[in-house]
């Protein structure tokens, strides 16, 4: 089902088509950050910086998550998120940890999911769950540094 010939890839790279796609796309700006999964953040971190210059900031840990990153800032302002696992038990509890977990498993490493810039974002949450999406509630995500 597709209408105005517009579809929506949403989370973990599943496609949803949407009656109403054109209102919802109009509120998404762009992409907010990449997530890549790591087995070793710092390691990826070095190796990003040696081989392209790019430098990472110390990233954080996602508490209670399972989780912790080093970031990457983009020239655009949006950003590398290199996410390691600390905890898979609680990782697995969790959509994205989840999508880390699967990533590493799979090919010890690469994009696992993304987030988008969306200016709505409870509005389009709740079109997309109104069209049959199996999206879950909005979830603000946060990281505790350690300096």
């Amino acid at each position: 089902m597709r209408s105005g010939g517009r579809s929506l890839d949403v989370r973990c790279h599943r496609v949803v088509s949407l009656a109403d796609a054109d209102s919802i796309v109009a509120v998404i700006r762009g992409i907010d950050h990449l997530v890549i999964a790591c087995g070793d953040p710092d390691a990826a971190a070095a190796e990003l910086e040696s081989s392209l210059g790019l430098a990472c900031t110390g990233g954080g840990r996602h508490e209670g998550l399972g989780t912790f990153n080093r970031i990457a800032w983009l020239a655009d302002g949006s950003y590398l998120e290199l996410i390691g696992v600390e905890d898979r038990d609680a990782a697995l509890q969790h959509p994205v940890g989840a999508a880390v977990v699967a990533t590493i498993d799979a090919s010890r490493g690469g994009l696992a999911t993304y987030a988008l810039l969306d200016d709505g974002i409870e509005r389009t949450v709740a079109g997309l769950q109104a069209a049959g999406s199996s999206i879950g509630p909005v979830v603000h995500g946060s990281r505790r540094r350690d300096d």
